[in-house]
């Protein structure tokens, strides 16, 4: 059983993506501008620009289960 989503998880993940888009077209000068301006964690914003990975991201190694649905090739022996 999975555990379920925290209220609001969608919404950050948004703000999050609103942040990296307006500092990868020019709209944001910089990460606190963009936390500011979209309501985004500074701190969240400043991981990802240096190449952080999300919780799930990080996790897809460790998963039995492809994210394509099929068993991963060192399950099967």
């Amino acid at each position: 059983m999975t555990k379920p989503k925290k209220p609001g998880s969608s919404q950050d993940n948004q703000k999050l993506v609103n942040a990296l888009a307006g500092l990868a077209d020019g709209t944001y000068e910089n990460p606190n501008q963009a936390a500011k301006a979209t309501g985004a964690s500074p701190a969240t914003i400043a991981h990802h620009m240096h190449g952080g990975k999300t919780h799930h991201e990080a996790d897809v190694k460790n998963q039995a289960l492809t994210p394509h649905g099929g068993i991963c090739p060192h399950i099967i022996h």
